[in-house]
């Protein structure tokens, strides 16, 4: 972050920046959905994003909205967190023919274009934040389980085991492996030159070390 120093509140900042989600988004499914689409307004991150535009108005300050894809990295919760302990267990297997797409970033590049908006000439804004790449379901899992010793994943191919899927899967989960929903990064990448590294090659190429998040 160089010289930039993180505060909880408005008072004596030079710019206020939110880390959102792109959970705000009310399409269910969709490839390259953009900052214009519109918004779920029973969504939590449309009342955290409200009450921190809100914040910055009252200290007469501008605001950057992040709106963040599901991010990877150690410690990473929610989703991605939920498929890793799958692959981990066993529990997860890939459906033949499924080419849906998904956005995801890693924490690395988070934390690259948080430090760039802060010394760009950008005061405001929301932008959706992803790696660019937004790789297959299976290429997503496939990458998380190789960086878990190469663990196996499982493809049902057969009619019966397909149905047989669906059903232990559940309607939530089925329809979270299968739809594409995918969203557009590039006002960020014009805003600060962002350039993100792709997940899938980072967790099959990156050597971890003590540096590393």
């Amino acid at each position: 972050m160089g010289s930039a120093v993180f505060t909880g509140s408005p008072d004596g900042a030079e710019r206020c920046l939110m880390i959102s989600s792109v959970d705000i988004y009310k399409q269910p499914e969709g490839n390259l959905i953009s900052e214009d689409a519109a918004i779920d307004s029973g969504s939590p991150w449309a009342d955290y994003e409200n009450r921190f535009a809100e914040m910055c108005k009252s200290a007469g300050k501008s605001c950057i909205i992040l709106r963040s894809a599901d991010i990877i990295g150690t410690g990473m919760s929610g989703w991605p967190r939920e498929l890793a302990e799958r692959i981990w267990k066993g529990s997860l297997m890939h459906f033949a023919g499924n080419e849906a797409r998904v956005s995801v970033v890693h924490a690395t590049d988070v934390a690259k274009a948080v430090a760039a908006l802060c010394s760009s000439d950008t005061t405001e804004g929301i932008f959706n934040i992803t790696d660019g790449d937004n790789p297959t379901f299976r290429d997503f899992v496939d990458s998380l389980a190789f960086r878990m010793k190469d663990k196996h994943v499982s493809t049902l191919s057969t009619k019966g085991q397909l149905l047989f899927g669906r059903f232990f899967y559940g309607k939530r989960l089925y329809r979270k492996f299968t739809t594409e929903r995918t969203f557009d990064c590039s006002a960020l990448c014009r805003a600060i030159d962002y350039k993100p590294n792709a997940v899938t090659h980072y967790l099959r190429n990156h050597v971890y070390d003590e540096s590393s998040l």
